[in-house]
């Protein structure tokens, strides 16, 4: 049985930081990326709404840092 509260970090140890830099954004790990820096914010809003699945801390973290857009609109 699983215990109710994992221990743990969502932040990977190796990562790339993100492209973006400035004031902390709602990610929640203290980087900049924002909905507008971000498709993952819409990808977790669709989980959410559309399928009804609340993401793990880690899928959301993954899912935002891994749409990031470069600021000519490309991943």
């Amino acid at each position: 049985m699983l215990s109710p509260t994992l221990l743990g970090s969502t932040t990977p140890r190796l990562w790339t930081p993100p492209l973006v830099t400035g004031r902390r954004g709602p990610c929640g790990c203290g980087c900049a990326l924002t909905p507008k820096t971000s498709l993952g914010f819409s990808c977790v809003d669709f989980a959410r709404d559309v399928l009804g699945i609340e993401l793990l801390p880690w899928q959301r973290w993954l899912l935002i840092h891994a749409l990031e857009l470069r600021p000519d609109g490309r991943f």
